[in-house]
Order: structure tokens, then C-alpha cells, then sequence
């Protein structure tokens, strides 16, 4: 069992993008965003899912936001999100 694992999570670098659709009874995100670097992906919108509680209350759509997105098993999801404030 690996205890180091949320906070290298938490420490690793976030990407920046805008939410332009927030679906939270669906467990969706849309965010235009810049390059994601831990996935090797150039800048474009697309839509990612997340687990419940992962997007905070505070964040809505318009929001300039960090994001940390990951992939597994060909699905990309959004672990952990942010407003810039």
C-alpha cells in the first residue's frame, strides 16, 4: 500500500483551462484548456468525468480554472479542480 500517493497527487503540476459546461448530476466536466502536460495533450475542449466531490460547489461554468486530469483505461477524468481566483 502506497501512503504517498494523495499527496504526490496534490503536489503535481495543474493545467489551466475555462469551464464552459458543468453537468454534475452526470458527472461532467467540459474545460477548454491549455496544453496537459502529464498526458501529452495539446490545447483543445473536451469533456471529462469526475467523481462526486471532486468539483467544489464554488466552482461554475465561466470559471478560469487548475486542473489536474488523468487518464485510465481510455477515459480521461478531472482528480482534482480549482477556481483561479
Amino acid at each position: 500500500m502506497h501512503t504517498a500517493a494523495p499527496a504526490k497527487a496534490a503536489s503535481q503540476p495543474l493545467s489551466e483551462g475555462t469551464v464552459r459546461r458543468l453537468d454534475r448530476a452526470a458527472g461532467s466536466v467540459t474545460i477548454t484548456h491549455g496544453p496537459i502536460e502529464n498526458l501529452g495533450m495539446g490545447a483543445m475542449t473536451m469533456t471529462f468525468s469526475f467523481k462526486k466531490g471532486v468539483v467544489p460547489a464554488s466552482v461554475k461554468e465561466g470559471d478560469k480554472v487548475r486542473f489536474r486530469a488523468e487518464e485510465k483505461g481510455g477515459q480521461y477524468s478531472v482528480v482534482r479542480i480549482e477556481a483561479v481566483k
